[in-house]
C-alpha cells in the first residue's frame, strides 16, 4: 500500500511539472492568435480541474500511519504550494489572453463605430433634404 502511495504522490508532482510546462509554452506563444492561445488556456484549465477532481487527494487511506506519511510526503513534494502556484498561473494566464481579446473586440467596435458614423451624416442629409 505504501509503494501506491508514494506512486501517487510522483504521479501528482509529475502532473503538476507537466502543466507547468504547459503554462510555459502558451506564454511563449502569446503573440500568435488570441483565440487559439484562449483555447488553449480553456484546455489547460479543464485538465487540472480533472486532476484536481480525480487525482489530488487529501486523503489516501484510513490508516493514520498512512495518511501521516501521505502528508509527509505530500509536504516534502511541496504539492500544495506548487498546486496553489499552478492555479494562480493558470488564473494569470487566462487574465491576460481575455485582456488581449477584450482590446482586440474594443478596437473592433471603435472601426464600427466610425463606419456607422460614417453612414449616419449621409442619412441624415437624405432624410432632411429628401
Amino acid at each position: 500500500m505504501y509503494n501506491r502511495m508514494v506512486e501517487h504522490v510522483l504521479v501528482q508532482r509529475a502532473t503538476v511539472l507537466k502543466y507547468q510546462h504547459d503554462i510555459a509554452t502558451i506564454a511563449n506563444d502569446m503573440k500568435e492568435n488570441v483565440e487559439e492561445i484562449l483555447g488553449n488556456i480553456e484546455d489547460l484549465n479543464r485538465k487540472y480541474l480533472r486532476f484536481l477532481s480525480k487525482y489530488h487527494f487529501k486523503e489516501v487511506t484510513a490508516q493514520i500511519q498512512g495518511q501521516e506519511m501521505y502528508q509527509m510526503l505530500y509536504h516534502h513534494m511541496r504539492l500544495d504550494v506548487q498546486i496553489a502556484e499552478l492555479a494562480h498561473e493558470i488564473d494569470v494566464l487566462h487574465q491576460f489572453a481575455s485582456s488581449r481579446e477584450d482590446k482586440k473586440q474594443s478596437r473592433l467596435q471603435q472601426t464600427m463605430a466610425y463606419v456607422a458614423a460614417g453612414f449616419l451624416i449621409p442619412s441624415f442629409l437624405t432624410g432632411f433634404l429628401g
